[in-house]
């Protein structure tokens, strides 16, 4: 019985540590998220799809056809990076769909 008693306050002292740790390292990877979610929040990607999004429809006389490749396109990261930097001669061209087709 006292064998029993000594494993017994011996998982238990081992559970409380494992779980010290657990809560411990749950904290610090909390932390890393709020961080980063605060630098996202102070310098957002400027070539997000909502930025790619805000120019295209800033645009006048976008049809649904190019409207839809253009959204299409965004998937790919250097198109995005491609269309924030083109000129707006350029991107009227590709909202024209010379570019999008």
């Amino acid at each position: 019985m006292a064998k029993w008693s000594s494993t017994v306050s011996m998982k238990n002292e081992e559970t409380e540590l494992r779980t010290l740790y657990i809560k411990e390292k749950l904290a610090k990877i909390q932390e890393k998220s709020c961080n980063q979610s605060a630098n996202e929040a102070n310098s957002p990607d400027p070539y997000s799809n909502v930025v790619c999004l805000d120019i295209l429809n800033n645009m006048e006389g976008v049809s649904n056809e190019v409207y839809m490749k253009a959204i299409m396109a965004f998937k790919d990261p250097n198109f995005k990076v491609s269309y924030v930097k083109m000129p707006e001669a350029s991107k009227e061209r590709t909202y024209l769909g010379t570019a999008l087709i």
